[in-house]
């Protein structure tokens, strides 16, 4: 009897042990059934708002008051990089337009049913709350907790299902501009950049370049090339002009002056008469005459120049003196000559004789005339005879190189025994 009562014991002890042990099985498989239900719930929450927030997206195209993106807008990047990025486990970069926090009621307006299960409303003076840190342009979602703090930066001033409304002037990108919010410069679509096609002949642009690639999308010009000129020479009034034409476009272009340029022949004989004249853009050449003048130097030199300013010619030589006058004929500079004069056709006679040999003696009252020619113009000349210097007014020229003196002899003039004491 005793044993019977001990293997009731153990088995008593057994039957309640096991079940401790299912009890515990059953309580661990339901906490996991319900921790693995909670977190696919969130997970489906997360991927439910995701798609419509990607559907707000991609569906309209564009942020509108008819389809507004949702939440809180972050519109400073100051505050996204040290109080909602830092909450999220992986990096996460700012951009202007797409960050938002998306909250209960914000949700709610996506059309996500009982989101109040799984993120709370923001609303002036809150405290800690569970939100979403949404990006419209990708999708992204991530919960996180915010604390009151956190909810102060955040602008509360408009209506919740508002958010920031993107307002776009484009509504659609160009080649060249994108669809930009005029508010917040978030670029929706970037633009589509330009898509060439190659044209047959080349366009002239303008002055100075032609193209051969056309824009299929908006037709703009592209593919320019600089002309290559051809140039054809012609003269109008006189002056010089040459016609562009391009060997690639055909464009022309008519009326532009020549740029003359100035040179001299290394022919001596030739440097002397003309100089060459050159276009440097057209190449037109030809020669032309200098047209000379004269600067004095000195008193035995002159300058010969070309008075054209942009020819070098210049060259020197003596004074021409063709009349004696000690002035250039051609510069009318002053000239001193230091060689003497040389006297030609010197003649002396007695003027007051009656008689052909009385003409070659003198007596006191005869008067004596002297005349003489110089090879050269002379000035203020001093003439003595029989030792009796001449008052000026006794001694005449009409060219100062045809002289003539007269002296009438007195007693106290010295006797002359010839007509000679003159070249004494």
């Amino acid at each position: 009897m005793k044993k019977a009562n001990g293997i009731s014991m153990i088995s008593l002890i057994v039957t309640i042990l096991c079940i401790i042990l299912l009890s515990s099985m059953a309580i661990g498989t339901g906490v996991r059934y319900y921790k693995e239900s909670v977190n696919k719930n969130t997970a489906n929450f997360i991927a439910l708002l995701s798609s419509a927030v990607s559907n707000r997206y991609e569906d309209s195209n564009i942020n509108t008051l008819l389809y507004p993106y949702l939440g809180y807008y972050i519109n400073n990047s100051g505050d996204f990089e040290t109080i909602f990025a830092p909450k999220v486990n992986e990096p996460l970069s700012f951009s202007d337009g797409i960050w938002y926090i998306i909250d209960s009621p914000s949700a709610t307006s996506l059309g996500i049913k009982e989101a109040n299960e799984y993120i709370g409303t923001i609303q002036t003076g809150s405290e800690d709350v569970t939100v979403a840190l949404a990006n419209y342009t990708n999708g992204a979602i991530y919960l996180i907790e915010v604390s009151s703090s956190d909810i102060g930066s955040l602008d509360l001033s408009t209506p919740n299902v508002g958010g920031h409304t993107h307002r776009y002037i484009l509504t659609a990108p160009t080649c060249t501009e994108p669809m930009k919010c005029a508010d917040c410069g978030y670029i929706l679509k970037e633009p589509l950049g330009h898509t060439y096609d190659t044209i047959s002949t080349p366009t002239p642009a303008d002055d100075e370049y032609h193209y051969n690639k056309v824009c299929t999308r908006c037709g703009m010009q592209g593919g320019y090339e600089s002309h290559i000129f051809n140039y054809t020479h012609y003269e109008t009034g006189g002056e010089w002009f040459h016609q562009k034409t391009c060997s690639v476009c055909n464009y022309e272009l008519s009326g532009e002056p020549c740029t003359k340029v100035y040179s001299l022949s290394t022919d001596e004989s030739e440097r002397a008469i003309n100089h060459i004249i050159n276009c440097y853009i057209c190449s037109h050449t030809t020669t032309e005459p200098h047209t000379l003048s004269y600067r004095y130097i000195s008193e035995a030199l002159h300058e010969i120049y070309c008075t054209i300013p942009q020819c070098e010619y210049v060259t020197a030589e003596l004074h021409s003196d063709s009349n004696g006058d000690d002035v250039c004929d051609l510069c009318g500079g002053a000239i001193i000559d230091y060689t003497y004069p040389q006297l030609l056709n010197v003649s002396i006679v007695n003027s007051s004789a009656t008689t052909e040999e009385g003409k070659f003696y003198a007596k006191y009252n005869d008067t004596i005339k002297l005349t003489f020619t110089s090879d050269k113009q002379m000035q203020n000349l001093v003439v003595t005879i029989a030792g009796q210097q001449l008052p000026s007014t006794n001694v005449t020229s009409s060219d100062n190189k045809n002289w003539t003196a007269t002296l009438l002899l007195e007693p106290a003039h010295a006797i002359l025994n010839r007509l000679f004491d003159f070249f004494n």
